[in-house]
């Protein structure tokens, strides 16, 4: 019984490995296209809605964030704290996205990379941004259920 709870999760464990796979591919392409875009990451940056100011800060740090949140989603030892910063920042994003469209008037256009050669309405980069949030949250799931118990020995017991 104990070898078929072991495989089961050993089979959970390989479904968060793919989804983090998928997840690292998708934050390091989005960090890539940004700094290959730079410069136009950086008009888009200053133009929008209350980031004005911060923009030459930020239009640095998102891309390293992103891919270096990506590289951490295939470390072992990172990848539970990279799926929850990864759930914070979508968070974050969302709702700076909803405090715009509530409090600002300005007409925006989304600079992402899957979509960075079209205008993509916001509602979709929205539904994207919160389908990543659901992926890292079952991953955290799936990472925390059913674990085996694993009994650990004392170097003085095994003597």
């Amino acid at each position: 019984m104990e070898n078929a709870l072991s495989l089961t999760y050993n089979k959970r464990l390989i479904a968060v490995d793919f989804i983090c796979l998928i997840l690292m591919a998708n934050f390091i392409y989005e960090g890539l296209i940004k700094i290959l875009a730079f410069q136009q990451y950086g008009i888009w940056l200053y133009y929008a809605p209350f980031l004005t100011s911060a923009s030459s800060y930020l239009k640095y740090i998102i891309p390293i964030f992103e891919i270096t949140l990506g590289v951490m989603l295939v470390i072992r030892q990172f990848k539970q704290f990279a799926l929850y910063l990864s759930i914070i920042s979508q968070l974050i994003f969302l709702a700076y996205t909803v405090s715009w469209i509530v409090f600002s008037s300005r007409i925006y256009w989304t600079f992402h990379g899957i979509w960075s050669f079209n205008r993509v309405p916001w509602f979709e980069k929205m539904i994207y941004t919160l389908a990543i949030s659901w992926l890292c949250l079952v991953c955290l799931i799936i990472m925390r259920k059913d674990k085996p118990n694993i009994v650990r020995r004392k170097l003085s017991d095994i003597t």
